[in-house]
């Protein structure tokens, strides 16, 4: 449609809306990928034998987690999935020593 303005040397309008919803869909996006990720390194756990289990190896990768989250936009911080990931890796973490 833009070309077609174009041609009759008409701006097109702009949409702050538009903008500030893919800005929304690009970080759910970014969340849901590092959630998936997490659960996906969680089964992988889950499948190690106990005594296999490297526990240096699982910290350093939950923090790697919780570097990630954590880089995310502030706005993102109020969702109910981000404060689900932050305090799924967080208890993670403070079991890990258990182990």
């Amino acid at each position: 449609m833009k070309f077609g303005l174009e041609i009759f040397d008409i701006e097109p309008m702009s949409y702050p809306e538009v903008s500030l919803v893919e800005k929304e869909i690009t970080q759910l996006t970014e969340i849901w990928n590092i959630k998936h990720e997490w659960d996906k390194q969680c089964g992988v756990w889950k499948d190690i034998k106990f005594y296999d289990l490297d526990i240096e190896d699982m910290l350093d990768v939950s923090m790697d987690f919780a570097l990630k989250y954590k880089a995310l936009d502030k706005e993102v911080r109020d969702w109910h999935v981000f404060m689900f990931l932050k305090n799924d890796i967080e208890k993670f973490t403070k079991t890990l020593p258990l182990i």
